[in-house]
């Protein structure tokens, strides 16, 4: 996708600049607006500007020096000519370089009618110091007189470099408009401005916003976003699947900038993951390209910087959903249609006084010069919208095909499983690990001791500190948790573990910081008119609204004046919105619209709204429609478990002993989809208060949970949805999963005998043909290999089996670790947050923690060959996949990312071999015993694969990869050291 001009003959324009060296700023100016300009012209005009300068295009030569320049510049097309408050050098015929410049100019305008002549004057204040200073001032004003009068010349003053660079691109423009009109018959289209717009946009991109911070120096409140943006990574980068195998595990992540090398990106991203700051960045940084205020092209658009369009989707739904009801509007029949994009951006133009119109551009859209940016699926109100908008985005890019195209939203949004875009790439932005968190104390001590590099070394110890406490850690991954917690301990000198705790920190602290004028509602009252303003908009009639008008809002909050007559309320009500909306940083203004800073801050307030309300009143809020099941609740149901814990016990086992009231009460299966919705619920509310060690006192809790055993069953769980599924074998983990209640029932037996091991693709007729075979990680020769009686894990290691080696000291203990790896290691990567979920597979653990975990179990890693021999079943039928050749799809396994992490086991059940082996395909890559090697030909008995080698093998694929990798005899490699979030083992013995 690149600006295709090798086939055009492109018109040089040449300006050049003639100034003393008072003015160099504004000489740099020049370059930047042209610069401008040949983005907006080369393509619809094949010209391009170039700027004429002595210093680059001079050559050196003996004679008078100014004479030397004359006769060296030849013919140019525009003299652009700047004085301030120095004349300059005489030069043997005139006062200045300057002057005879212009003289030779003038001359030729007079002969020839060009060039085209461009003097400016810079009108700041200036008192000479001394009597040189005032000759050369005189010589300038003497000089403009002269222009004005005698050369008739129009004079154009200006006040600063940015106000020159503005009005010099302006009258470039008007010029050029002048010079290549469109010619009569042609469609071409008129020259494209977009400086208007873009200033616009630099402006709303080019800060973070942080309330509440108090420092020495007052309250700040904006920051630059490029000094505290934290580089994003991906998990696992942005490849196809097919390819990501062939590379080193620990290269899989990258930088998200990287992901906008997809032409059409899909970017997920839990709440406060950074996903709008990230899009704001890419359009802040292309405005200032494209202005002119910073030099060269980003590194992903090396041959131009697009025009960035960076759309709210929330705003285009609403947008769109107003028109359609329009008398007179024109348009588009279908809610998905392209066309939505330019009426709506014509419309912002119009508000904005951009002048922009949509012929402008879809004519930019037609020629690949845009970068399309949606943010926030998730903020549609439903799925209908969430749906519509998806299409929207996929007809874009078929409409105008050469642009790029970016979409963002939360995981909770794509729950139904077909609302993300199927035709783009999807990359999930990752939790930040260490380098992440790393860079940010970085950032910010330099912000807060910028001057004092010593005290902020100090303090960014104690601050993280703070942050490697258990719980927090895991609630710090993040950006934006990462800051509230950073400025909940600037202020406070500490950080609340339990998730609503802190979000009161933080709100307590912001509502504090307000802005404290003569007049304004205290601080009390504050929080308790956006309290109700939050929950409104999540009663909304049109589902969860994360921006409403000024006038809802006001609505919705003018009961609570009752100090003031009934017809003053609403007017009062806007008028205090009006005011938080610059003052608090709680709710800000959006398109003249009302919105929470944060999603998590209006979900918080909304919480403790309902934890205010009698328990009739907060049945009527929860159970109405079953609000607090449905996606975009979750985290408000979450957060009032936390507030009504601190209202006293009573509160939240009130909670809980409602919604297990209503919980069916039939057995068996029949209820079950309804069941396992609730147990996820309660699992949720339970685990959110972890740190407070609680334990519903309803006895019926841990029954309801355990009665969710049948989403294991092959027969009925494809009637639930996999995230439910997930959610409740999370929930039934932590209260004990009877599953795991029996060692014997753990292990499956497998007898000894013979079987084909590998694939092959070149003969179809031939053993083992398959045509997904790997030729870079060879599955052949197929060969028949004998095995000797063993038993096999019937499950991957678990993450709560694997904490038994934890708690017994299993990294301390070197015995464990004679295959190496001692020391290197404390625990696997982001372990605490893998303990919040007990019964899934444990992850990014290298080869040497898998031997070690086996050691201290009594135990081994499988073979390479007991490995697939288990995949596979007993006999010499090729099973392509562990339940046989059907063709897998999104409830067979995890696998392509369709969930898009390690889900519970078992929770796939037809992902199983034939002797009740689970999750050998797909979930995640098990780690084996052998050293990779080339297979041999001819009969093996027990194989253990080369003594030695760089890469010890491992099988299964993963839940990000397709499912070629998940085959039964499809093998692959990491170093031992390799860690993954993709990455487990199982164990494996034999009774000898």
């Amino acid at each position: 996708m690149t600006v295709e001009l090798k086939n055009k003959e492109l018109k040089k324009i040449t300006i050049f600049v003639s100034s003393p060296g008072d003015v160099e700023n504004e000489r740099a100016r020049v370059k930047e607006a042209a610069a401008r300009l040949n983005r907006m012209i080369n393509n619809s005009l094949a010209v391009v500007l170039e700027v004429l300068d002595w210093k680059t295009h001079i050559v050196p030569d003996m004679g008078r020096p100014q004479g030397v320049i004359n006769d060296q510049l030849g013919d140019y097309d525009i003299f652009v000519g700047i004085l301030w408050k120095r004349f300059g050098t005489p030069t043997g015929k005139t006062e200045s370089g300057t002057e005879e410049e212009f003289n030779n100019a003038f001359e030729n305008w007079r002969k020839h009618g060009r060039p085209r002549i461009l003097f400016y004057f810079n009108q700041t204040p200036y008192t000479p110091k001394d009597m040189s200073e005032m000759k050369q001032w005189t010589k300038v004003m003497e000089f403009k007189e002269k222009f004005w009068k005698e050369q008739k010349g129009l004079v154009m003053e200006y006040e600063n470099a940015e106000a020159f660079s503005n009005l010099l691109g302006e009258h470039l423009f008007k010029l050029l408009q002048e010079w290549f009109p469109p010619k009569y018959g042609t469609d071409r289209a008129p020259i494209t401005d977009f400086t208007a717009y873009l200033k616009y946009l630099k402006q709303e991109t080019m800060h973070i916003d942080i309330r509440g911070l108090v420092t020495g120096k007052g309250k700040i409140h904006q920051f630059p976003i490029e000094e505290l943006y934290i580089p994003l990574r991906t998990r696992y980068g942005l490849r196809p699947a097919s390819n990501l195998v062939k590379e080193r595990f620990n290269e899989g992540d990258q930088l998200l900038e990287e992901a906008l090398k997809s032409e059409k990106l899909f970017i997920k991203g839990d709440p406060g993951s950074g996903k709008t700051t990230f899009l704001r960045l890419i359009a802040n940084k292309l405005c200032r390209r494209l202005l002119g205020d910073s030099t060269g092209s980003m590194g992903l658009f090396t041959e131009y910087n697009p025009l960035p369009l960076l759309i709210r989707l929330g705003s285009l739904s609403r947008y769109i959903s107003t028109c359609k009801d329009r008398p007179g509007f024109p348009c588009p029949v279908e809610t998905d249609s392209p066309k939505w994009l330019l009426h709506y951006l014509e419309d912002l133009s119009d508000e904005f006084n951009w002048k922009v119109t949509g012929e402008m551009l879809e004519k930019e859209l037609k020629e690949g010069r845009c970068l399309i940016m949606l943010d926030g699926l998730d903020e549609a109100p439903d799925r209908h919208v969430r749906l519509y908008l998806s299409r929207l985005a996929e007809n874009l890019l078929r409409a105008w095909p050469k642009c790029r195209l970016a979409m963002t939203s939360r995981p909770a949004a794509l729950a139904d499983g077909d609302v993300a875009p199927g035709e783009f790439e999807m990359v999930e932005i990752a939790p930040l690990d260490g380098r992440g968190k790393e860079e940010f104390l970085n950032r910010w001590c330099a912000i807060l001791y910028g001057e004092a590099p010593n005290k902020g070394r100090e303090y960014k110890k104690e601050l993280k500190e703070a942050l490697d406490h258990r719980q927090i850690s895991i609630m710090a991954k993040t950006p934006v948790m990462l800051t509230a917690l950073a400025v909940v301990h600037w202020n406070e000198n500490r950080l609340p573990e339990q998730r609503a705790e802190l979000y009161e920190s933080v709100l307590t602290w912001l509502f504090r910081s307000r802005e404290d004028k003569e007049g304004r509602i205290k601080a009390e009252r504050c929080r308790k008119l956006l309290q109700k303003l939050a929950l409104a908009m999540f009663t909304h009639e049109g589902g969860r609204q994360k921006q409403v008008g000024i006038r809802w809002a006001g609505e919705r909050i003018a009961g609570e004046f009752k100090e003031v007559v009934e017809t003053e309320r609403i007017e009062n009500a806007e008028e205090f919105l009006q005011r938080e909306m610059v003052d608090s940083g709680v709710i800000v203004e959006r398109e003249l619209r009302v919105e929470f800073w944060h999603l998590s801050f209006q979900e918080y307030l909304a919480a403790y709204e309902i934890g205010g309300i009698s328990d009739d009143n907060q049945e009527k809020v929860l159970f109405h429609e079953e609000s607090l099941y449905r996606s975009e609740w979750r985290e408000v149901v979450m957060l009032l478990g936390g507030v009504l814990y601190k209202q006293g016990d009573e509160r939240i086992n009130n909670l809980i002993d409602r919604i297990i009231e209503r919980a069916p009460k039939e057995r068996g299966n029949e209820k079950l989809a309804e069941k396992a919705k609730v147990c996820a619920l309660l699992g949720g509310v339970v685990q959110d208060l972890s740190p407070y060690n609680y334990e519903p006192l309803n006895p019926e809790y841990r029954e309801i949970i355990k009665s969710v055993m049948g989403i294991f069953d092959k027969e009925v769980f494809r009637s639930i949805p996999v995230k439910i599924r997930e959610e409740a074998a999370d929930a039934l983990g932590r209260v004990g999963d009877p599953r795991f209640d029996r060692e014997k029932e753990l292990w499956v037996r497998i007898r000894g005998g013979k079987f084909w091991m590998g694939a092959q693709r070149e003969d179809p007729k031939g053993r083992n043909y398959d045509g997904d075979a790997d030729t870079i990680w060879d599955e052949s020769p197929v060969h028949e290999v004998s095995l000797s009686e063993y038993w096999i894990g019937k499950y991957p290691v678990t993450v709560n089996q694997y904490k038994g080696f934890m708690d017994g000291g299993g990294y301390e203990e070197e015995k464990y670790w004679k295959f190496g790896g001692f020391g290197e290691y404390k625990e696997p990567e982001n372990w605490q947050e893998q303990l919040g979920h007990p019964t899934r597979p444990v992850v990014s653990v290298s080869w040497y923690e898998a031997k070690a975990y086996a050691e201290w179990a009594g135990k081994r890693l499988a073979t390479e060959a007991e490995w697939e021999r288990a995949a596979r079943g007993p006999g010499e039928e090729y099973r392509k996949w562990p339940w046989g050749d059907k063709e897998p799809d999104k409830e067979t396994m995890n696998y392509g990312g369709n969930v898009g992490h390690a889900t519970p086991v078992e929770i796939f059940p037809e992902s199983i071999s034939p002797e009740g082996v689970i999750d050998m395909a797909g979930n995640v890559w098990e780690w084996v015993e052998d050293c990779y090697g080339d297979y041999q030909s001819g009969s093996t008995v027990d194989p253990i694969g080369p003594e030695e080698g760089s890469f010890r093998v491992i099988r299964g694929g993963g839940w990000l990869y397709d499912a070629s990798y998940c085959r039964s005899a499809n093998r692959s490699g990491g170093e031992p050291g390799d860690r993954d979030g993709f990455l487990g083992f199982r164990l494996a013995f034999s009774r000898s």
